[in-house]
């Protein structure tokens, strides 16, 4: 039996599995980075008042003004997320074709073998989102905190989800096309290839302007009015 067919790695999965673990690895990033660091065992006290107004004052004289103009630069950021699952992995795939072609057993190496680059990319993902979101919500009220991150994050971080197994399905269906007879010449697999990549980044695409949409000019004013309760108009 090919390594390829039962290794858990490459094998092929329903998109439900695959998601299983996107999520597994998503969390995995987070444990990496309490290994590495240690943040979550370090000691946080929750900001008094004084210190929230502190903190009010900074966010409304410094980031706010940049959070509202800066959607090109949110959003182009977390493209280059989206791109590292989707194209990334199919474009990796086809250099390795092209200057191996063939394996050493003299059979083409199947385009599951690029399938770690999106669960790398996932887990990635876990450990950037874990060192900036802890920490705040350690010091800050949940209404501070949720404002922050989970009303444009309702948006974002499914994409990145959507993004990770679609591209896995991708790479199941070029596959798929190394096994069509008669089989199909290779630029007419790269075509295909990239057609598959079409939909899921034309997806990412719109679901990340609404996400940095609602990152720079909704969650901005979220956070200021979040403030209220706790430091007074």
């Amino acid at each position: 039996m090919d390594i390829y067919d039962d290794n858990l790695l490459f094998s092929r999965g329903s998109r439900w599995e695959y998601l299983l673990y996107c999520v597994i690895l998503e969390l995995s990033g987070v444990g990496i980075h309490l290994l590495l660091s240690g943040q979550a065992f370090q000691h946080y006290s929750p900001l008094n008042t004084t210190e929230l107004k502190s903190a009010f004052i900074m966010y409304k004289n410094t980031a706010f003004p940049i959070m509202i103009s800066d959607f090109l630069g949110i959003f182009w950021g977390n493209f280059r997320s989206l791109f590292i699952l989707i194209v990334l992995p199919m474009a990796a795939y086809w250099c390795i074709f092209f200057i191996l072609c063939v394996n050493k057993r003299g059979r083409e190496l199947p385009p599951s073998i690029v399938k770690p680059i999106v669960y790398v990319g996932m887990i990635f993902l876990g450990y950037n989102s874990f060192i900036w979101v802890y920490p705040r919500f350690c010091i800050y009220p949940f209404p501070i905190f949720s404002a922050h991150y989970i009303y444009h994050g309702i948006i974002e971080i499914p994409t990145f989800f959507i993004a990770a197994v679609w591209s896995l399905h991708n790479l199941d269906r070029m596959d798929d096309d190394i096994q069509t007879q008669p089989p199909l010449p290779w630029y007419r697999r790269v075509k295909n290839s990239f057609l598959y990549c079409f939909y899921p980044v034309l997806l990412g695409i719109v679901l990340l302007a609404i996400a940095a949409y609602i990152e720079t000019q909704v969650t901005p004013y979220l956070i200021l009015n979040s403030y209220m309760p706790y430091i007074g108009s």
